[in-house]
């Protein structure tokens, strides 16, 4: 990533120091938006990017959910009830702070920014892996409604429930961001579980740059290759041979309030949630990475 730009002239020391995770995730979006065909351009001061392309240009801003402050560290959910709560209270909250607080920026008002789509990209970092398990929590703050089992002559079904407000100790905030003020100027948020350092050391060590002394192994869940919308399990050794890209995994959720809709097309090989007639639905390519690990290994002799 030599080529990357240090835009604000802070990256270097940041990504060395207080804010890690944060410079590899914008990292990340700046890689996928690159092998999408995009000419990414970097804005001074904000937003992060500026992409261009067949289907039209669009801004990109990269934030990332991170850890709670040591006495705000929830106690690990026991009961069911406790994580019921955790899943459809707490988790939403993670993603609650850095959303609206880029909301809040109000970056559609500069210069150039007021008629064209606006994207936030949002990964989680909140806890050790985190981001594995978080995308519903994501899918429920930003549209304002729970998936539930829900069972009817002897049939279960998933059916969406309404979820208005968010409760988690003393804090009570609106769930729905694409429902607030001024959110209708957000075309779409993407997520990737995958958009990590883990990715980077598949990437890299799949380009040859890997160490020869180590192995890796990528395994998880992912779309069947048929469309058969089957999740099927995977295990890869990394190597000769191994492919992968760097949009694989990612999820762009669509503003239906959106001003500016981002078209689908300006990120091909990525799954998109839009909403039709009141209902959200996901179109996802074959293939679809779903969730992941990876495993290095130092080989014994």
């Amino acid at each position: 990533m030599r080529w990357y730009e240090n835009q604000d002239g802070t990256f270097v020391e940041q990504f060395q120091t207080t804010a890690f995770d944060a410079r590899v995730w914008e990292l990340y979006v700046w890689a996928l938006m690159r092998e999408a065909g995009l000419r990414v351009e970097q804005p001074k001061p904000a937003p992060d990017f500026l992409a261009r392309g067949v289907f039209g240009d669009f801004y990109v801003e990269a934030t990332t959910a991170n850890p709670p402050p040591a006495h705000s560290v929830p106690v690990p959910p026991e009961t069911a009830d406790e994580l019921f709560d955790y899943a459809h209270n707490y988790l939403p909250t993670r993603f609650s702070g850095p959303l609206v607080a880029k909301l809040r920026k109000r970056y559609w008002e500069r210069t150039g920014a007021r008629k064209i789509p606006f994207v936030i990209a949002v990964q989680d970092f909140h806890q050790d892996l985190s981001m594995t398990w978080s995308q519903p929590a994501l899918y429920e703050y930003l549209y304002g409604v729970r998936i539930e089992d829900v069972e009817r002559d002897g049939v279960v079904r998933q059916v969406e429930v309404p979820v208005g407000t968010l409760k988690w100790g003393t804090k009570e905030l609106e769930s729905g961001f694409f429902k607030l003020p001024d959110s209708e100027r957000i075309s779409a948020v993407i997520f990737n579980a995958a958009g990590t350092l883990s990715k980077f050391n598949r990437m890299g060590i799949a380009a040859g740059m890997g160490e020869s002394s180590l192995l890796a192994f990528h395994r998880g869940s992912r779309y069947a290759e048929d469309n058969s919308g089957e999740v099927v399990p995977f295990s890869q050794q990394v190597g000769e041979g191994y492919e992968e890209r760097w949009i694989d995994g990612t999820t762009v959720f669509h503003n239906p309030r959106a001003l500016y809709p981002l078209p689908p097309e300006a990120l091909p090989g990525a799954a998109h949630v839009s909403e039709r007639a009141g209902m959200r639905e996901q179109s996802s390519p074959a293939g679809h990475l779903v969730t992941s690990t990876t495993s290095l290994v130092l080989p014994q002799g």
